[in-house]
């Protein structure tokens, strides 16, 4: 307690008042919820519904794809099998547009980059380009080039933790920069293309968001992905969604921008990932970092790269139903911030998982080298173990906030 008391005084006026705004805000919100808890008629929850958990060490379905983003919030490159590495999937979100400030470039900004085709034509070439109808020339990158050139060395924050990353070059800004400005209709310009150092990684307990997290370990880390080396979506549990959203109403599975879609045995298995610890896949063993709290981007046509976000905010699907029967106090806070940056205008809603791997003693004593495995299409998913409560202090707090006030926890 003295140690606190001590903290609190060595902050400066400045960073009190943040903390004190701050405080306010998740405050205010927890009021506004409660009134509308009070109010409104009490909505289902979308969580799992039987009563009884599968056997540890079942079968409780198989991968149904793959999915790499080497351009983040550009197309994904889909895979029957892949390598990874500490970071992920090899090449997943190696690279990312960025504006003058060098800030990275997300369709939270720029919905339209969801247009942006990405093919990888072997190791070292990715290939972008957009729609026909723009009639506009390829991009070829070449990755090995970039990483061994001289080119000028650039810091870039995302989500708080810092990475180095090498410029890729004048012609692929232009090609940013003039793509960018036909498909928005919009001049845009000072933007380009930098790709993460080769070795470099971003650790995810570092991170803004870490005290949300579950179980992140110091060995965590990203290349230019927001937290998780891996994320996960289930087909159950989009269909279970989608008998919500009503009105005829669906989204399909690339809204989440997942890297492993998981298909279950079947269809009562919808949000039983919400009470996994470890998974594993083929011979691969995952432990879930936490649930993904979702931004904007599920809003995002990603066929179109058209958004109501910004018109109907939070009425737009499928955040408006996954905010009605999704919501959770304790890793919603990140739906406070500006949409620019992750926010929602709301509590974030949960769906899906954010996976680290579950190393051994041995893979750490290696100094972490997971190049030699493989995880394939069709591969088994086995559930390993699942939670017995939440490892954070903060999500303990959340949970009996919560409680508290009689929302529904998702557990």
């Amino acid at each position: 307690m003295n140690f606190i008391i001590g903290s609190i005084r060595s902050l400066s006026v400045v960073k009190k008042s943040i903390i004190t705004f701050a405080a306010f805000v998740i405050g205010l919100q927890i009021y506004i919820k409660f009134k509308k808890h009070q109010s409104n008629q009490k909505t289902e929850n979308l969580t799992y519904k039987n009563n009884d958990l599968p056997k540890v060490g079942s079968v409780i379905g198989h991968v149904l794809s793959l999915h790499i983003y080497p351009i983040k919030s550009c197309q994904a490159v889909t895979t029957k099998s892949t390598k990874f590495d500490i970071n992920g999937f090899l090449y997943d979100r190696l690279i990312t547009a960025v504006n003058a400030r060098l800030t990275p470039i997300t369709q939270r900004m720029i919905p339209k980059l969801a247009l942006i085709k990405v093919e990888m034509l072997n190791p070292d070439i990715v290939v972008l380009s957009a729609p026909h109808k723009y009639k506009l020339q390829a991009l070829r990158l070449n990755i090995k080039s970039i990483q061994t050139s001289n080119a000028w060395l650039k810091t870039i924050s995302l989500h708080g933790v810092d990475a180095k990353c090498k410029d890729c070059g004048d012609k692929a800004a232009e090609w940013l920069n003039n793509t960018l400005s036909i498909i928005t209709g919009k001049r845009k310009k000072n933007n380009r293309f930098v790709m993460i150092m080769d070795g470099e990684t971003r650790k995810v307990c570092d991170s803004m968001t870490r005290f949300y997290l579950d179980d992140c370990q110091p060995y965590d880390s990203t290349r230019l992905a927001d937290i998780s080396p891996l994320t996960l979506v289930s087909t159950a549990s989009l269909k279970a969604l989608n008998g919500k959203i009503g009105s005829g109403k669906s989204v399909p599975i690339d809204r989440f921008r997942s890297n492993i879609v998981l298909k279950p045995i079947n269809d009562n298995y919808a949000f039983l990932e919400d009470h996994i610890c470890k998974l594993q896949i083929g011979k691969l063993e995952l432990r879930v970092i936490s649930p993904t709290f979702r931004c904007i981007i599920p809003s995002v046509n990603q066929e179109t790269g058209e958004t109501e976000f910004f018109k109907c905010g939070k009425n737009c699907e499928p955040l408006a139903t996954l905010r009605r029967t999704r919501s959770s106090l304790r890793y919603g806070a990140t739906g406070l911030l500006p949409a620019t940056m992750g926010g929602s205008r709301g509590l974030a809603p949960l769906f899906g998982l954010k996976l680290g791997f579950n190393l051994t003693a041995s893979h750490v004593e290696s100094g972490l080298q997971l190049q030699d495995e493989v995880i394939q299409e069709g591969d088994e998913v086995i559930v390993l173990a699942y939670k017995e409560g939440s490892n954070s202090f903060i999500n303990r707090l959340f949970l009996k906030i919560e409680r508290f006030f009689g929302f529904n926890t998702l557990e």
